[in-house]
């Protein structure tokens, strides 16, 4: 039994230094309307907001006393996605806020 596992540790050892490690390139800035969206400390998420099979942008920021979540809907694709110009995001018709504290 800890001949097998000594083996499977240096077969693991192996595999990660001999793995090549994973090269980013820098992704640049999303644009929405052809402005790009910057925020800082944002919370973003993607999904089908509005049921059309594209995947949506919602970002929430901390801006005190303002609507502070907003929509991006895509007008493009999923391969090849474009935003629309942000909106505030609404539940029940009024602003959402997002609190800090």
């Amino acid at each position: 039994m800890k001949i097998r596992i000594i083996a499977l540790f240096l077969i693991l050892l192996y595999l990660i230094s001999s793995a090549e490690l994973p090269k980013f390139k820098d992704a640049g800035l999303i644009n929405a309307a052809g402005t790009p969206i910057k925020y800082w400390c944002p919370a973003p998420w993607v999904g089908d907001w509005n049921g059309d099979g594209k995947k949506d942008l919602i970002i929430g920021v901390f801006i005190k006393n303002s609507p502070n979540v907003f929509l991006y809907l895509n007008i493009g694709t999923n391969s090849a996605p474009e935003f629309a110009a942000k909106q505030n995001l609404k539940a029940g018709g009024q602003d959402i806020y997002l609190h800090s504290g």
